[in-house]
């Protein structure tokens, strides 16, 4: 999983620079919501499963030491040199960042974008999809845990995810507008990109791994092969000549990202011993994947000084990727990984205990 995540993060680094040969990067982040759909669910009916409940309370407390330390370091270092420079500059984007701080720290940033139509964020632009992905962790487990209550809920879960990822899928062809292409950052306008994964969590939970198995194997090489050409041929986001293509990339085109998603996770997950499996498991793969959230955090404000002083967007992209990688790394070494071995074991869900 981990070398899918590095794919799709630096495919959406690539896009942010403005490569020509790689416009439509930002294909990573909806690969992003399947991963996150899949996992999140796969745990929640796992701990049920395993403990005889989900607690709700440490669920969300583990989703937050694991996303909020990295976050606030952003948000202190951007805001902070902005402070530092605000004497000798005027930087809309630096402003903008102060502005949207509020809406990145407690996850409606996607809302705001929407409201203004506009690049609200600033420096933290692409932060609307943390918000997405929050938004689906305290409305999904609570909708999960209901399920749990009736019998059969396995397959009410399954039925009420695929209620609302077609829901979805219909509302876009309704509410897509070439002119706003910011309401494509609506949590509803996302949501079945999450429900795919969570539909095949499902399709684990409920024993279907062999059925998984098969279909995957037949459908990730040509899954890969169609993301590779999404991030080739799709338009760059928001650019002059893009509403045609927009309009078939988020109307018709993102189902079928959706489902070559998981099927690339059903046969990394079945296949571990395959070669695909093992070349994305190689250690400088894995090491990316791990850090790949500080590198989603921190790309955007490196893409924005460096295309500040440099033209060339290739070079931009290279110098991007090395220093997000360090500055990640960093935040990985220094603050996300002694935060985690210090609480995490104290946030686990612990059984219920069986009386007589």
């Amino acid at each position: 999983m981990d070398g899918l995540r590095a794919f799709a993060v630096i495919a959406v680094i690539a896009a942010h620079a403005h490569v020509p040969w790689l416009p439509g990067g930002g294909v990573g982040v909806d690969i992003f919501f399947g991963i996150s759909g899949f996992l999140i669910t796969y745990l929640l009916i796992q701990e049920q499963k395993k403990n005889g409940r989900i607690a709700l309370g440490l669920f969300w407390l583990r989703r937050l030491l694991r996303l909020m330390p990295a976050l606030i370091l952003l948000v202190v270092c951007v805001n902070g040199f902005a402070l530092l420079i605000a004497p000798f500059t005027s930087n809309d984007y630096l402003n903008q960042s102060a502005v949207a701080t509020p809406a990145v720290l407690f996850y409606f940033a996607n809302w705001m974008v929407v409201g203004t139509n506009s690049a609200f964020l600033g420096w933290f632009g692409p932060l609307w999809s943390l918000s997405v992905e929050e938004q689906f962790y305290l409305v999904w487990p609570l909708v999960v845990l209901l399920c749990f209550r009736f019998r059969h809920s396995l397959r009410i879960i399954g039925i009420t995810a695929a209620a609302i990822a077609i829901g979805a899928t219909i509302n876009r062809f309704v509410i897509f507008d070439g002119t706003n292409l910011y309401r494509t950052f609506g949590t509803d306008f996302r949501v079945d990109m999450l429900l795919a994964g969570v539909l095949l969590a499902i399709g684990f939970q409920a024993g279907g791994g062999q059925a998984i198995k098969k279909a995957s194997a037949f459908l990730a090489a040509p899954a890969a092969l169609f993301l590779i050409v999404i991030c080739v041929v799709v338009p760059e986001f928001a650019s002059a000549d893009s509403a045609d293509g927009a309009r078939l990339y988020y109307t018709v085109g993102l189902p079928f990202v959706a489902l070559a998603t998981v099927s690339i996770i059903g046969y990394l997950v079945t296949h571990q011993s395959s070669r695909v499996a093992r070349a994305l498991s190689w250690r400088p793969f894995e090491y990316t994947g791990q850090i790949s959230y500080g590198m989603y955090l921190w790309h955007y404000p490196v893409v924005e000084l460096l295309r500040a002083a440099l033209s060339n967007t290739t070079l931009i992209f290279v110098l991007c990727l090395l220093g997000t990688y360090v500055a990640a790394a960093l935040s990985w070494k220094l603050v996300e990984q002694p935060l985690q071995r210090r609480f995490h074991q104290r946030l686990k869900p612990r059984a219920t205990a069986v009386t007589t």
